[in-house]
């Protein structure tokens, strides 16, 4: 929030700003309280200046390997946690963590690196791209670790 004109207030804090969505960017009150926003107040009669900062949504990301340095993919809880806030810390408020198709230790080992991150709701869930894919359609995944649907398997990643 460095970039934004913020104002402490007793209940909370206020941030003054051009409110980009649908439509005209419109100058713009947000307010916030704790963790929520509880008002945005358009003010289509105040001008809004060229350099003044912008209020966007939260970026929901639905497919991210990582951040920082850090992979998703490690099975370290630690880096894992690293790369999760330095997207928070640039805008993403949602985030699913993407694991590419590889040989079902190293998936196990990734999901636990990410179980706490999931329980403590710090990301929305875990991504696999596979290994249950067709080698017809691998893409960037190593066709030797694609295997056919195994229920067991996908049990095994969700424990």
């Amino acid at each position: 929030m460095d970039d934004v004109t913020e104002r402490s207030r007793p209940a909370g804090l206020e941030l003054i700003g051009v409110a980009v969505g649908p439509g005209e960017p419109v100058p713009t009150r947000l307010r916030i309280e704790g963790d929520r926003i509880t008002a945005v107040d358009p003010d289509p009669g105040r001008p809004a200046g060229q350099d003044e900062p912008l209020l966007v949504p939260g970026f929901v990301d639905l497919h991210c390997h990582g951040g920082a340095g850090a992979s998703l993919a490690s099975g370290d809880p630690d880096e894992c946690a690293r790369a999760v806030h330095h997207h928070r810390r640039h805008g993403t408020t949602r985030q699913f963590a993407s694991l590419v198709s590889a040989l079902e230790a190293e998936t196990l080992r990734s999901c636990a690196g990410l179980a706490g991150l999931v329980r403590r709701g710090e990301i929305a869930g875990i991504h696999l791209e596979g290994p249950f894919r067709s080698p017809a359609f691998a893409g960037a995944h190593d066709e030797r670790v694609l295997r056919e649907p195994d229920p067991a398997r996908l049990e095994r990643a969700q424990d």
